[in-house]
């Protein structure tokens, strides 16, 4: 059994009442922004060699489909079943795919 990897999330965004449409807006905006910065730092730590690892990929799978998930699509997730594997070949697409997200962000 591999351990959970520590997954990076947003702070919680607290529940908030308006009253003002235009205040409402502003607020969407600020919590766009936050969490827009929060995963292109993330995205730009990818890109610049953080590494990506078959864990982190099923953790991810699997709290989507877990009990607490929020996730839309859950019950897709839930049917998925996943494990970490070994995999020359896997190893190698995944390689390529974050050579070509380097190359990307590069040009």
């Amino acid at each position: 059994m591999h351990p959970a990897p520590l997954i990076e999330t947003p702070p919680p965004i607290t529940t908030q009442a308006f009253g003002d449409g235009a205040a409402a807006v502003a607020r969407l905006e600020e919590i766009y922004e936050r969490n827009t910065g929060f995963l292109r730092n993330r995205f730009e730590a990818y890109v610049n060699g953080v590494p990506f690892t078959a864990d982190a990929v099923k953790f991810s799978f699997d709290r989507a489909g877990s009990d607490k998930s929020t996730n839309k699509d859950k019950r897709t997730f839930a049917n998925i079943s996943t494990q970490v594997v070994d995999d020359p070949v896997a190893c190698a697409c995944c390689r390529l795919s974050a050579m070509m997200l380097r190359n990307c962000a590069a040009s």
